[in-house]
């Protein structure tokens, strides 16, 4: 009986393994590159058009969605905050929805949504944050709700309350073509949404950003 070769097909199975691993690699990274990227930038410094079209020569760029920004300052009966307000494509702005409105009427009147803690941040004329169980019922009761927004010329609207947010948990945001109408020269461009595709085109885009100034996240 011929005496089996136990080393030969041990350094043959190393060599399967070898090579099935390399080709795992190899398809991973295909899978990879065959991908779509996103992520969210924000700046300091108005987006010119001249800005606007050095971002669109970013390799494998095949979308990018301006968001609007404006400094405003919340009140909702005794309570006020100060923030940031950006004008966003609802569609498809990477947002994460605790609840909102099935439809949002677009008029002169505001439609804003708020992160879950932006209520909680608010704060009365002593300086003093409203209890638990009033932000929860501010959350539970947001349909009801009717706030103001100053914007930075001191020029005050009502607005409505159209959504909880779970993420951004902070942000306030409403549909960026009502911003454009309602508040007009208020709010500026300061940064936006990428989509790129491939991951090594991903890394080089975050990485010149990041390099130019840009918050990426």
């Amino acid at each position: 009986m011929k005496k089996r070769n136990v080393y030969k097909g041990i350094v043959w199975l190393a060599l399967f393994l070898t090579a099935a691993w390399h080709a795992a690699g190899r398809a991973g990274a295909y899978r990879k590159e065959q991908q779509a990227y996103e992520f969210t930038i924000e700046s300091e410094l108005e987006l010119t058009e001249g800005i606007v079209e050095e971002l669109r020569k970013i390799s494998g760029l095949f979308r990018f969605d301006a968001a609007l920004s404006a400094s405003v300052t919340l009140q909702l009966g005794t309570y006020r905050l100060e923030t940031k307000l950006s004008g966003v494509n609802l569609s498809s702005y990477p947002l994460q929805w605790k609840d909102a409105q099935k439809s949002i009427l677009r008029g002169n009147t505001p439609a804003l949504f708020l992160g879950e803690e932006v209520l909680a941040s608010m704060t009365d004329q002593d300086g003093r944050s409203p209890g638990r169980t009033q932000v929860k019922k501010w959350v539970n009761e947001y349909k009801q709700i009717s706030l103001t927004v100053t914007d930075e010329t001191g020029k005050g609207r009502k607005a409505v309350l159209c959504g909880i947010l779970k993420q951004p948990a902070d942000g306030v945001y409403m549909d960026r073509d009502q911003m454009r109408e309602v508040f007009q020269t208020a709010g500026r461009a300061t940064g936006g949404r990428l989509m790129v595709h491939g991951f090594q085109n991903m890394k080089k885009a975050r990485r010149l950003l990041e390099d130019a100034g840009f918050v990426v996240l």
